[in-house]
Parts: C-alpha cells; structure tokens; sequence
C-alpha cells in the first residue's frame, strides 16, 4: 500500500460486523462472492472529496462491477452551533481551508459562497442525498456530484431547499417521493449513518472501507490516490480484474458533461499536459466551454 494512504488493515471486522451486517444485505455480507462490500463515507461540502472525484469515477468504472458500493454520509457539519473542527470555527474560516485544499489537490473551486452566502450546515444537502439514493442509485451519485458542482463550482448555498430541489429536478428525480423522503425518512437514515460512522471509528472524510468474505478488511482515509484503491482490491481480492472503459475525451464528456481538467487527466490516463492540449482544442472547436480558478479549470460540454 502506498505511503501516501492512511489505512488500517486486519482481519476479521469483529465488533464492527453488524454494522457491517446492517448496512450490508446480509446475503450480500455472508454469500460466497468475488464481490467486495464496500462503503465510502463522505459528506457534500467536503473539500478533500470534491477533489477525489477523479479518482472515484476511475475506480468505478475499472472495478465496479467487483463492488457492493455504498454510500453513506459523515455529518461534516450539523450547525455553526458550538462547532470546532480542525481548526474550523467559523464559516469564513472554510474559505482559506477550500482555497488551500484546492490548491494542494489542483482541483477547481471558488469558496466565495462562505463570504457571500454562508451554509448554515451540511445536513440538507445530506439528506438530498440520500433521498436521491432511496429512489434510484445511479441518480443518487448524479446528485451527489450536482450537489457538489451547485456549491464547489457556481457558488451556491446548498443548504437551502430550493437549491437542492433545482438539482433534484435536473437529476429526473420524483419531486413528490423526494420531499416526502426529505421530511420523513432522510433525518432517520442520517442519523443512523452518523451513528454508524461514529461505531466505525471514521475520523476524516472521504473514508472507503472495504471487506471482502472471509472478513479481511481495508480501512482508508482522506485523500485517496487511484493507487490506493487499485491496492485495496487486489489485496482483498487477487483475482478480481479491472474492467476497460472508453478513455476518449469526447467520449468522457458524453458521460460526464463536466470534468475538471484533473478528472479528465485521471479518467484519460494521460498527462496533464496532453490533457491540456486536448482540451483547448476541444474549446477551440466550440466543444467546450472553460471555467476558469486559481486552482485549476473546469470544463463544460456545449449542447
């Protein structure tokens, strides 16, 4: 494993298997399968996960059909209510943290909606998310990244309903099922999945555990490099192989629509220069349009 990944390893989960049991299916959990369970606990307004998406898409499409692939929300931050969190007391004090997350991770984002148009917390963008989840998983990661795009890139304040049921619309989800989901279902399961990420010992986000049947285990922290996460199935699964894709621009633009500069590098596996190169042509073309941050740029496809 590389010395760059935070990560735990060991066998048998123990205490933690009926967490594990609960968030799992049980058949999922117990049948013998080259399959590994495995759980990413994340939160929307997470600056270390927005710039991990590259290599979350990556991972997925290379070996998610070897994945039972959850998802489940870390409570970043409930309320400015008494908070204080790696040295984050106040919401202008997120400003400086993206600003200096997106340049360690020359990942795209602008931070002035903490200046401008503070959240208030995290817990409705989580809930969104798992009410996206409740109806349709593909539409649950759609959400999730709009929801990320919304607050990362444009600005938004996504801790208010009407920016959340923008996306949720953009995303096709059921308006009617969502806001009964919102109100009376979500607060549950997310408080569910705090408690459970507390019983889990999860104390940075992204956090990716994965178990494989005879109960070894990899536990992964913070940023999370592609190597790390290649490592982690072949030492959980030696005979799992990675799935090809197509790593045509244009064709990642098709499935994705908008890419940072850094996700199409990881996604095309080509360096950052020839992605550069390909991606000004593609604008030079009229294919794309280019947002443009201090920490890097982020690209639209043009209908």
């Amino acid at each position: 494993m590389s010395k760059d990944c935070l990560q735990i390893s060991g066998h048998d989960v123990g205490e933690n298997l009926s967490v594990f049991s609960n968030i799992f299916k049980i058949s999922e959990f117990t049948t013998p399968s080259q399959k590994l369970n495995c759980l990413l606990i994340t939160d929307p307004i997470c600056s270390t996960a927005w710039s991990f998406d590259g290599e979350l898409m990556r991972f997925y499409q290379e070996y998610g059909h070897a994945l039972n692939l959850k998802v489940m929300m870390g409570g970043l931050l409930p309320s400015w209510k008494n908070f204080s969190r790696g040295g984050i007391n106040q919401a202008s004090d997120v400003f400086c943290h993206w600003q200096e997350v997106g340049g360690h991770h020359s990942t795209p984002l602008s931070g002035k909606v903490w200046n401008e148009d503070p959240l208030s917390s995290s817990f409705p963008a989580s809930k969104a998310i798992i009410c996206g989840f409740l109806q349709d998983n593909q539409k649950g990661f759609m959400l999730m990244r709009r929801l990320r795009e919304a607050v990362f890139i444009y600005d938004k304040n996504i801790s208010k309903l009407e920016v959340i049921l923008e996306e949720v619309q953009r995303v096709g989800l059921r308006l009617e099922r969502f806001l009964n989901d919102f109100q009376f279902h979500a607060p549950t399961i997310l408080k569910r999945e705090i408690e459970r990420s507390e019983k889990l010992n999860v104390r940075l986000l992204p956090t990716v555990i994965a178990v494989n049947r005879k109960g070894d285990y990899i536990k992964m922290e913070g940023y999370l490099h592609y190597n790390c996460l290649e490592q982690l199935v072949r030492e959980l699964n030696p005979g799992i192989r990675k799935r090809s894709y197509n790593k045509n621009i244009f064709s990642l633009f098709n499935t994705y629509h908008k890419l940072s500069t850094k996700e199409v590098s990881i996604l095309s596996q080509q360096s950052w220069m020839r992605t550069e190169q390909q991606l000004k042509q593609m604008q030079s073309n009229g294919l794309l349009e280019r947002l443009t941050f201090d920490s890097g740029d982020f690209w639209i496809k043009k209908i």
